[in-house]
């Protein structure tokens, strides 16, 4: 497959950084022909202070942290 143009979604993992959290770009994403769902391609995985969490957004913004409002992950 030949990409000719920019992808229009960009996914994010949300990473946490001892009390801290921020977004980390971890791929890309396009939509089916059909507009019916989504191909995912990650460039890394996240691990290591993952909770789980993947937000796709359109590629002229990035997901502010309180898109976020689940519970955070205990720290051990």
């Amino acid at each position: 497959m030949t990409i000719t143009e920019p992808f229009k979604y960009i996914a994010y993992a949300l990473k946490r950084d001892g009390r801290v959290s921020h977004w980390v770009e971890i791929g890309v994403a396009s939509e089916h022909a059909d507009g019916k769902g989504f191909d995912v391609m990650l460039d890394r995985l996240p691990i290591g202070g993952f909770n789980g969490h993947v937000s796709v957004r359109t590629a002229d913004t990035k997901p502010p942290l309180s898109l976020y409002a689940g519970p955070e992950r205990p720290m051990g």
